[in-house]
């Protein structure tokens, strides 16, 4: 560090110093702190300590330490050739703006671990970890500002706003060989409308025996007139009395009902293929249990379920997490899990959107554990207050908005435009209703016969 940057860092220092003891007496500073005061300027130590953080432009070449992740699109990293990275992305371009700004040197690195920063046995791990033992200044990555990591870092102005999502294998569709078929009406729908058909067969067949002006019917007979009044054809059956007439309207009304709602959500469910989700939510998928779910480990995601006081994510990480060891995972190999077998991988929405959405995945909907994302700094440094600052003000700038627009990932359909030819798997269905009714047709046939050969021999034997 050159002597103007450490004179700079010590006078910050000094500063912080002084703001934390409430603008006490001089006397109550370290004895560095008040050697840097000018004589005479006792009364005046507050308006010399406390500097207004929009005039502190010139950190005079200051090495400030950060350490890294990428994180995109908040953070891509390229290596230099001593080892450092070079940050771009959004939180990259907000970087160089504040390094042009302040006139600082920077020195940025990942962490040893590879980690985000979680709370392992009692001790940080990653880069909240570095900033707690004092390996690093500063932060810049998008680190979620939890309640566990503000008791040992310093969070200033937040940038983002962002939660996650649940992400599953794309679901091939519901256009099975039976449901395309049976989904138009729930079962209890089913249900129902059978018994009112029952119901108006044996109806019809009591009207029709018991009318003085109409002839009488089998049971048959009258199904095979609802049958007709379903399929939107007419009956060589004469209906002349009042009631019969009254009943058979009644009975064409209620099919011509049931066969316009049927027709109308049979055509949608066949030329649009509605994909059939598993389950919908966190909730469901612990109460269904018939996939695995993992995150990346290391970060704030790990310490939300492991310290959270909601009962269902306790759970899930005591019985789905806990067990099973390929459930901390980096975000490649949970997504490829997810491709292999029926797995759940939990991840940022923009980071997964922006590096490792495809159409082969589908994120449920819902979004869970949404909180803030800025840059940790060491607790209670001087660099603190003047990074918060500058950080607000860039932010009121527009810069934030105008780097999001640049590096942002565009939204992607995976929606076809065009309507897809039906499968054969789908129409399947009615082909196997024609092929089992003649079939069956084809057996009572026999049967009919072989049962009319042995009347006409038993009355020729008795003749």
């Amino acid at each position: 560090m050159s002597p103007s940057g450490t004179c700079i860092s010590r006078r910050l220092t000094c500063r912080s110093e002084f703001q934390r003891s409430g603008g006490g007496a001089v006397t109550s500073l370290s004895s560095r702190c008040r050697r840097a005061i000018p004589k005479g300027h006792g009364d005046e130590t507050s308006d010399i300590l406390r500097e207004p953080w929009h005039r502190r432009t010139n950190l005079t070449g200051l090495v400030v330490r950060c350490t890294t992740l990428p994180g995109a699109p908040h953070t891509y990293l390229q290596d230099n050739a001593d080892g450092s990275v070079k940050i771009t992305g959004i939180y990259g371009d907000l970087w160089d703006a504040l390094r042009e700004l302040f006139n600082f040197t920077e020195k940025c690195s990942r962490p040893p671990d590879g980690a985000w920063g979680a709370l392992h046995n009692g001790s940080w791990a990653g880069m909240v970890g570095q900033l707690v033992k004092d390996e690093a200044d500063i932060a810049v990555a998008p680190l979620d500002k939890t309640y566990v990591r503000a008791l040992v870092v310093d969070y200033p102005f937040p940038l983002s706003l962002e939660g996650y999502v649940l992400v599953i294998k794309r679901p091939t569709g519901s256009n099975s060989m039976w449901n395309s078929y049976l989904r138009e009406f729930t079962a209890e729908s089913w249900l129902i409308g059978c018994v009112v058909l029952v119901v108006l067969a044996m109806t019809l067949t009591l009207v029709m025996r018991f009318s003085p002006g109409d002839d009488p019917v089998a049971v048959g007979d009258a199904v095979m007139v609802i049958v007709a009044a379903l399929c939107q054809t007419g009956t060589t059956i004469n209906f002349s009395s009042y009631s019969s007439r009254i009943l058979v309207i009644a009975l064409f009304l209620t099919c011509v009902l049931v066969y316009t709602f049927y027709t109308s959500f049979l055509i949608s469910a066949l030329t649009v293929n509605k994909i059939m989700l598993p389950f919908r939510s966190l909730q469901e998928m612990y109460a269904k249990q018939s996939y695995t779910f993992g995150f990346n480990g290391g970060g704030s995601l790990e310490d939300y379920f492991k310290s959270s006081t909601f009962p269902l994510y306790g759970k899930i990480w005591h019985e789905m997490v806990v067990p099973n060891p390929t459930s901390l995972q980096a975000a490649q190999t949970g997504l490829d899990q997810v491709l292999s077998r029926r797995h759940t991988f939990m991840i940022n929405e923009i980071y997964f959107l922006s590096k490792f959405f495809h159409c082969g995945f589908y994120i449920l909907p819902g979004e869970y554990f949404r909180a803030p994302k800025t840059w940790p700094i060491q607790k209670d440094s001087p660099l603190f207050p003047i990074f918060n600052y500058h950080m607000i003000t860039l932010a009121e700038s527009g810069l934030i908005v105008k780097s999001s627009r640049k590096w942002m990932p565009r939204e992607a359909s995976c929606e076809s435009n065009s309507v897809d030819a039906i499968g054969l798997a789908t129409v399947m269905t009615a082909f196997l209703l024609l092929g089992s009714a003649t079939a069956l047709a084809s057996v009572i046939v026999l049967l009919e016969r072989l049962s009319y050969k042995r009347n006409v021999q038993s009355l020729k034997i008795r003749m």
